[in-house]
């Protein structure tokens, strides 16, 4: 899904499209979101289950900022630690 903010084309992304992005499952973006590691925007909060919307920009941004290299299989940080093993499609 894309809008317009100030001229600029912004995509957002579902938990799902962030997990494939991301090369990782769903379960795992919910966790981060629980621990705040990863920015995201809560929508009808309050609910017993919200929906979750992501800035593709900002999700660049976060990857860029943590110094994580996606790989075909693994998320490693700038240290070279494996922080989660990617699924398979």
């Amino acid at each position: 899904m894309q809008t317009q903010e100030e001229g600029n084309a912004i995509q957002i992304m579902t938990v799902r499209d962030v997990a494939v992005y991301l090369r990782v499952k769903g379960v795992t973006i919910y966790k981060m979101i629980r621990e705040n590691k990863i920015p995201v925007t809560k929508i009808m909060s309050g609910v017993k289950n919200p929906m979750y919307r992501f800035n593709k920009s900002r999700i660049d941004k976060w990857i860029r900022e943590q110094g994580c290299l996606l790989t075909q299989r693994f998320v490693v940080n700038k240290n070279k630690e494996v922080l989660n093993e990617n699924h398979k499609h």
